[in-house]
């Protein structure tokens, strides 16, 4: 997987932090947008097994849904001259500033299934899958450059030049509804599979320079991680208006409930001394994600009409940094902690590979929908909504990039029988413009915390298409 070229790095030069390139379509690198305009905290469809459990409280009978999510994501990244540490020679400022492109279709599907095995009981079950965090990406090449080849992966490679973080869920939970107050209560427990599997340029001084003592010095890393790892969900939906009105509040916990979990896998680089030899090392990398706070309301006055307000808050501020050391570092919380200029505070208790301040915010987000029945067969589905950004201006990068985004969705659904209905629709996702020129600070940190200069202008589009299929036993 490393590119088969003359780039090399020093022997220290093994810091591939999780430099992810995601498609967000919420907050941060969340990604969960299955179900469509049915994908939120007041339905009883199987999404709800991780948008609020409680909802399959009032799903009666056996339930099967499959949606196939497809994202079409475009993102490019201008590097601008100010951002190199030594900026040499006019080629060698060519490359290493300018556009980075990215153009990319990522597909994730989700199933789930709930049931009350036929009998007439409170108590109702499911089981679902999905993709609740991540996305892939691979940057476009650029022109190439007989002195510094490395420039053909583009100005973003000290970040990013391909690679995926891909989060899967696996829940199973029930949910119990008291006929009398129509309301529902709901639990799941959630197996969560992460991965990274990612390549960057990396220097072993955390620089961007291309050459050293004449020869060329830009290398490549290589990560290769998983983990395996638990959270709960839990929610209520209240029926406030018989057949006319739903209340739902739900809360996703973060992984290991603390929100931070450990990745084990291999790093990969290649050498100064030799440059067609890899170098592999066991490697752990803490990082963290967050605990979602859900809540809903849905209104159908008019058995034509029908009105939804959603919305969430994403706990992002649990992700302060990710750390990479070596399998062999006895206290990793010791060696990870750092000083306020990015260097170790505690070195003695053992070497660490690359820690990357994140400081992440918590963010928002609030969604309004409208469906509108033709007849009791054609339901059309209209949204929009609001995003918030979780990343402050010195940490964003183009390998993980958010801004504020604005949404938009139309859905058309058919019941083609009393027990087949399918749903097909589209949300775009507007980010607005992230200009950080001045203002990102990655490169004054100290190691083992400093990176290339990530100051720049961002942009980004995601389309995403919900092709889902509901069974009805």
């Amino acid at each position: 997987m490393l590119h088969r070229r003359n780039s090399c790095v020093g022997l220290l030069a093994i810091a591939a932090t999780l430099c992810v390139a995601s498609d967000a379509a919420a907050s941060g690198f969340a990604a969960a947008r299955f179900g469509g305009e049915r994908g939120n905290p007041t339905e009883s469809n199987p999404t709800a097994l991780y948008y609020n459990p409680a909802g399959i409280g009032f799903a009666d009978g056996t339930h099967f849904y499959l949606d196939v999510n497809t994202a079409i994501r475009s993102a490019t990244y201008t590097r601008p001259e100010g951002a190199i540490d030594n900026p040499g020679d006019a080629d060698a400022i060519a490359a290493n500033t300018g556009e980075g492109t990215a153009s990319n279709i990522i597909v994730a599907p989700m199933a789930g299934v709930t049931t009350d095995f036929g009998i007439d009981m409170p108590l109702k079950i499911g089981a679902a899958f999905f993709v609740p965090f991540g996305g892939s990406t691979v940057w476009d090449k650029t022109e190439a450059s007989a002195d510094y080849p490395g420039a053909e992966d583009g100005p973003q490679r000290w970040y990013a030049i391909e690679g995926s973080i891909t989060t899967l869920g696996v829940a199973l939970g029930g949910a119990y509804k008291l006929e009398g107050p129509r309301l529902s209560l709901g639990l799941t427990g959630n197996l969560y599979l992460s991965s990274i599997n990612t390549i960057r340029a990396r220097n072993a001084d955390g620089t961007d320079d291309l050459t050293e003592a004449g020869a060329l010095k830009e290398g490549r890393s290589w990560l290769d991680v998983s983990s395996v790892d638990f959270g709960l969900g839990a929610g209520i939906l209240w029926e406030a208006w018989r057949r006319k009105a739903w209340i739902g509040l739900s809360y996703q916990s973060a992984p290991n409930f603390t929100g931070k979990y450990t990745y084990e896998g291999t790093l990969t680089n290649r050498l100064a001394t030799a440059a067609e030899r890899d170098v592999n090392e066991e490697i752990r990398v803490d990082a963290a994600l967050p605990d979602i706070l859900r809540w809903g309301i849905r209104v159908r006055p008019k058995i034509r009409h029908e009105f939804r307000l959603f919305g969430d808050v994403t706990f992002w501020s649990r992700f302060e940094q990710q750390c990479l050391y070596g399998a062999d570092v006895d206290d990793p919380e010791a060696a990870c902690e750092l000083n306020e200029d990015g260097s170790a505070a505690n070195p003695d208790a053992g070497p660490i590979v690359q820690s990357l301040q994140r400081n992440y915010e918590n963010a928002w987000g609030i969604r309004l929908g409208y469906s509108y029945w033709f007849m009791k067969e054609l339901e059309l589905q209209l949204g929009a909504g609001y995003d918030g950004n979780a990343i402050p201006d010195a940490h964003v990068d183009s390998a993980l990039m958010d801004m504020d985004k604005f949404s938009a969705a139309l859905f058309v659904v058919y019941d083609f029988t009393e027990w087949f209905k399918f749903q097909i629709g589209a949300t775009n996702i507007f980010y607005m413009e992230r200009d950080t020129t001045g203002a990102a600070d990655n490169s004054d940190l100290e190691l083992p915390s400093r990176q290339p200069g990530n100051e720049g202008i961002y942009h980004q589009n995601i389309l995403v298409v919900n092709t889902g299929f509901f069974l009805n036993f």
